[in-house]
């Protein structure tokens, strides 16, 4: 074991993106780790699980571990009655983070839906992805609220989203209003942030403006690659057919730093992620042998830190732990680093009687 200060393995050229803000908020979670069956795990203690409905496949190689293949066709996944469990329906604040990868962006009568909330004018929150003619022939993603829609290109130069390219995508919407005037205009701030990879980005040309509009999303399912009720975007069109993986949801508007730090990307460099970091027993007795584990990725080095003690954290592809006798109440930090100098921390507290 190595024992150090505090002070010194937290300030070795880091910039530290703490998480715990970002979890207080974190109503549901799907990590896509189950690789057979057709339950979808939510791995937060609220236990918001979905289900696959029709085709499927959560044994793909993702961002983490495994994704989850939509097969198209009437296949998605559904939470049932999540947007009232979540928290978001109404006019609430909220956030959605996910990656996803596709093979196809659809043509002029396809337009993905990568999640499906509410439905209705004025009522839906749909994510979605379009390509072809009606979208400029480019690839771009955006929203549908009720009858109107808003897109995004992939940057701000104005470039397409490439197929088969894994992309992370965060929708900020901070509870106000949506305001959606023609682009320009005076009036063109939004109550809705747009992220691709950790980076906001303005709309694209060739929206629908319906000007200000205060949102009201019907409760619903929660869905995955389709509408909340399960069906493609039009008569005719297909269900979406990529991948999704580690879709986050949040019932409150998180800041650009945290979506950075879930995107893995701060100030330009590839910051580290850390996926979990948890103890199998959070309140012991003295003597008490804990362990420590973790799933963390695009890091360089790892350390775990409690009081004025510390020590380098094993781990095999991100995943690691380390078991160890603790006395008194601690809190631990486990801090992951990247040759950047990028940190990403996280801290958890274990109780002794």
């Amino acid at each position: 074991m190595l024992s150090i200060q505090t002070s010194t393995y937290i300030a070795v050229a880091c910039l530290l993106l703490a998480l715990t803000s970002v979890d207080a908020a974190l109503v549901a979670h799907y990590e896509f780790e189950e690789t057979s069956g057709t339950k979808l795990a939510d791995s937060t203690t609220n236990h918001h699980d979905g289900v696959v409905v029709g085709s499927g496949d959560l044994n793909v190689s993702g961002v983490f571990g495994s994704a989850y293949k939509l097969g198209g066709s009437g296949s998605f996944g559904r939470v049932t009655g999540g947007v009232e469990t979540f928290g978001i329906g109404g006019n609430h604040a909220r956030t959605i983070s996910f990656w996803f990868k596709t093979p196809s962006f659809g043509g002029s009568s396809d337009q993905f839906r990568l999640v499906g909330i509410g439905a209705g004018s004025a009522a839906s929150f749909n994510i979605v992805a379009e390509g072809g003619k009606d979208a400029g022939d480019k690839n771009r993603v955006g929203l549908r609220y009720g009858n109107g829609n808003i897109f995004y290109d992939a940057d701000n130069n104005g470039n397409s989203f490439a197929i088969d390219t894994w992309y992370h995508l965060a929708v900020v919407y901070d509870g106000t209003n949506l305001d959606f005037e023609a682009i320009g205009a005076s009036s063109d701030g939004t109550g809705l942030t747009f992220y691709v990879n950790g980076a906001v980005v303005n709309t694209a040309a060739g929206n629908l403006n319906n000007g200000q509009q205060t949102l009201n999303t019907e409760l619903s399912d929660f869905v995955l690659g389709a509408n909340a009720d399960g069906s493609a975007a039009f008569s005719g069109a297909r269900s979406y057919p990529g991948l999704l993986d580690d879709v986050r949801v949040y019932d409150s508007a998180l800041t650009a730093p945290e979506i950075a730090t879930l995107a893995g990307a701060a100030n330009g460099k590839p910051a580290p992620i850390i996926d979990s970091f948890t103890v199998d027993s959070e309140s012991v007795t003295p003597g008490t042998r804990i362990t420590l584990s973790w799933k963390v990725a695009n890091y360089e080095t790892l350390m775990v830190g409690w009081g004025s003690e510390g020590m380098v954290a094993p781990a095999v592809d991100g995943v690691g732990s380390i078991t160890l006798p603790i006395k008194e109440t601690t809190e631990f930090t486990l801090i992951a680093s990247d040759k950047n100098g990028v940190c990403t921390s996280s801290n958890l507290r274990v109780v002794v009687d």
